[in-house]
């Protein structure tokens, strides 16, 4: 599930000069100390990633020394107008513009689009604005679709200082097609500062971009997803499609009329301590959701099946020849997730149950949870999700998958297949 970016307010770094580099203005940034550079050099040269599908390409940032820079480039005509800017390298620009999202239109289709939507927005006492249900929803009913209006490769905030790299944001912004520039400067913030930084700060989630070996996270702020408040027992989800750029929202189970849709912005498999501090951290809020005003003796019994399902999560998947686990402690944790309401992250207590039940050779058994771990795993990761591809894997041949008769094996964690 994609995290919640890092505050900027969190980064600490320290770094040597900064250039901002452009065949037009040109900045020398203070070195930590406060000492400015003498001498500046300017970009020069051919630029091959700014080029179609790109409108228009910023100056650029980058250390003293240093061939890698990050450039802010824009498409306005990006799902239908809707635009998009991208904070990235050029090599990173140029491997995005390849992706269907941008050679495919069709993969769009729909996409951005509520003709018929199955909510209301109305205003909510302590909440802001809030979505609620105008009809019955079932478990994995689409509720909206939408592609992110920016997208900043998250190393930028964490290797440059905000009063460097802060500028870029605020172009990028700027240079959105007006409604949606509107749509994202109306997003709220929590933090304070600078309008587009704490916006940012404030709506952005991590997402990864490339399924490469440098498993590059972006931050990515999508001005819909505002809509939807948090609970940390929510009752729709997310997922993030890298190769079409599009969030997709869905029910996690059957949502009736008058109920307000919510996603979780967390982990919600933590106790209530952790989220609420977690919550107050990232998002600015102390959490009101019902889960979270449990009386104290309702969310110490939460609290301790919280510390349950993380124990009994390492045993199932240590694999060493003295590990614990059994066929019923798997039983246990999925019951442990029922309990607790825990829909989406359902798929991994479901995956580690197949896998459990198939290292005991009891291919019935193995298939039903890989089954579960499939469909939940499609709300919860999506298609390419590596164990929703695992558990379609199990359910074809049981007893060709790595996992068959483990534990009837001596078997050291490290031979495990990842």
């Amino acid at each position: 599930m994609p995290e919640k970016a890092m505050s900027y307010n969190d980064r600490r770094c320290f770094h040597n000069l900064i250039y901002l580099v452009d065949s037009g203005d040109t900045h020398a940034a203070e070195w930590p100390t406060g000492k400015l550079q003498d001498e500046l050099s300017l970009h020069s040269g051919p630029d091959s990633s700014y080029d179609e599908p790109w409108s228009s390409r910023s100056r650029c940032l980058r250390f003293q020394n240093s061939t890698e820079r990050y450039c802010v480039y824009t498409s306005t005509t990006f799902a239908g107008g809707r635009g998009i800017s991208v904070f990235t390298t050029p090599e990173r620009a140029a491997q995005i513009a390849r992706l269907p999202a941008f050679t495919d239109p069709e993969v769009l289709h729909g996409v951005n689009h509520e003709p018929n939507p199955p909510y209301e927005a109305r205003t909510l006492p302590g909440r802001g604005i809030g979505l609620i249900a105008n009809r019955t929803l079932h478990r994995g009913d689409h509720i909206f679709s939408n592609t992110p209006v920016l997208l900043v490769q998250e190393s930028i905030s964490e290797d440059f200082f905000l009063k460097d790299h802060g500028p870029f944001h605020a172009e990028a912004v700027e240079r959105l097609p007006e409604r949606s520039r509107a749509a994202f400067m109306n997003l709220c913030g929590h933090f304070g500062g600078d309008p587009v930084q704490d916006i940012i700060n404030t709506n952005s989630f991590e997402v990864v971009m490339f399924d490469d070996e440098d498993d590059v996270p972006f931050n990515m702020v999508v001005s819909e997803i505002s809509r939807l408040n948090h609970a940390c027992r929510p009752n729709a989800h997310y997922v993030f499609d890298n190769t079409t750029l599009t969030h997709r929202v869905h029910a996690l189970r059957t949502i009736q009329p008058g109920e307000e849709l919510t996603i979780s912005y967390i982990d919600p498999v933590l106790p209530r301590a952790v989220r609420l501090e977690s919550l107050k951290h990232s998002w600015g809020f102390k959490c009101s959701c019902k889960h979270c005003r449990l009386p104290d003796d309702e969310a110490a019994i939460s609290d301790a099946r919280i510390a349950r399902i993380q124990n009994l999560t390492e045993e199932l998947k240590n694999y060493e020849s003295t590990a614990r686990a059994s066929p019923e402690s798997a039983v246990e944790l999925v019951d442990l997730y029922e309990e607790e309401r825990l829909w989406a992250p359902i798929a991994e207590a479901y995956t580690l149950a197949a896998l459990e039940w198939n290292g005991d050779g009891n291919v019935g058994t193995a298939r039903v949870f890989a089954k579960a771990a499939v469909e939940s795993g499609l709300l919860y990761g999506g298609r390419a999700d590596d164990d929703v591809r695992e558990m379609e894997r199990l359910v074809e041949d049981p007893t060709t998958h790595w996992s068959w008769g483990l534990r009837g094996r001596t078997r050291i964690k490290g031979d495990i297949p990842e």
